[in-house]
């Protein structure tokens, strides 16, 4: 078991755990750095709701949380909040119950949330870079036509002498 949890320290994801109403019991030390906390004790008995930026707090509460407690997962896309910043950060999200190996009974969520806001700034410059071209083929097919009424112009007016 030790080596899960030197796994789990040593991870470059969020990995967080928390009660079944919320309540933060752990957050790694990548996710801790990843929302501006400090230590472990920082973030014990928080509400998983403080993480969340404010646009996403509907979605939290309206779809993720009943979703992980009834199906016993839910993944997509959700908006963490910098505590220091205030500055949203996009998340890959996957939430899910982790149930008593004995029992089945569902004793926490946890989360494994991947930072993507370097990938949607890579997202971002290719559609830009895509447009760019886009631009310069319909300019080049422009400049192709033009160029071939002017030669008709200039054969005609050769015709012409």
């Amino acid at each position: 078991m030790a080596e899960v949890f030197t796994l789990v320290e040593n991870s470059r994801d969020f990995i967080a755990v928390a009660d079944l109403q919320g309540t933060i019991e752990y957050i790694n030390p990548a996710g801790r750095a990843l929302l501006g906390m400090a230590g472990a004790d920082a973030v014990r008995g928080t509400n998983a709701h403080d993480y969340v930026a404010a646009e996403d707090l509907t979605l939290m509460q309206d779809t993720v949380f009943p979703a992980i407690c009834s199906s016993g997962q839910w993944q997509g896309e959700i908006l963490f909040r910098h505590h220091q910043t205030g500055q949203a950060l996009p998340m890959d999200y996957v939430g899910f119950l982790v149930k008593d190996p004995k029992t089945g009974e569902p004793r926490f969520v946890a989360t494994v949330s991947r930072d993507i806001t370097e990938r949607r700034a890579l997202e971002q410059q290719l559609q830009q870079s895509q447009k760019f071209e886009a631009i310069g083929q319909l300019a080049g097919g422009i400049a192709h036509d033009f160029n071939n009424v002017i030669g008709a112009i200039l054969g005609w007016a050769e015709l012409g002498d």
